[in-house]
């Protein structure tokens, strides 16, 4: 998977469907290790890569689906035209941005900087970004179960404690 372009607050992150798994929902870390920051963005849309040449071949094959046709594709060729026709990309709005110092991956509010296409990217479990923002159980004194979070089904909590003062209606 590779960043491909950042508009405003979001990122397209292009990737192979053979290789690589990404749901709406999920949370990718984007890291420059070099620089020692990085960005936590949140997948919203998935969508076909819309290359030039791809809808030609698509309307192509359809038009001679019926004929029949023999075809010497070499078949190293044939699994990376393959490859390229089903590329995918993600659409991700920037939740966060990471500070590495000392070896040590800390959450800050975004500055608006965004790392070079060279960044490693990899998606990350909520419990990680739960357990770095010090969200859960283990955290509060007066934990309240709220639900479960939408991607990895994992139980989201909140604190009592931040309730004051607010009436709930339920």
């Amino acid at each position: 998977m590779q960043m491909f372009r950042k508009i405003g607050d979001e990122v397209l992150l292009v990737y192979n469907p053979r290789h690589e798994s990404v749901e709406v929902g999920e949370n990718i870390k984007i890291l420059d290790e070099q620089k020692g920051r990085g960005l936590i963005v949140q997948v919203i849309e998935q969508s076909l890569v819309d290359l030039a040449g791809i809808l030609e071949d698509i309307v192509r094959a359809e038009s001679v689906s019926k004929m029949k046709l023999e075809e010497h594709t070499p078949p190293e060729y044939e699994k990376y035209r393959l490859d390229v026709r089903n590329m995918k990309f993600a659409r991700a709005k920037v939740r966060k941005e990471l500070e590495v110092k000392n070896g040590q991956e800390n959450i800050i509010d975004w500055t608006g900087w965004i790392p070079d296409r060279s960044a490693k990217v990899e998606s990350v479990d909520d419990k990680w970004i739960l357990n770095k923002l010090e969200i859960g159980k283990e955290y509060y004194s007066h934990p309240i179960v709220v639900g479960k979070t939408a991607y990895s089904d994992k139980e989201f909590v909140i604190s009592a404690h931040n309730l004051q003062g607010i009436t709930i209606i339920v």
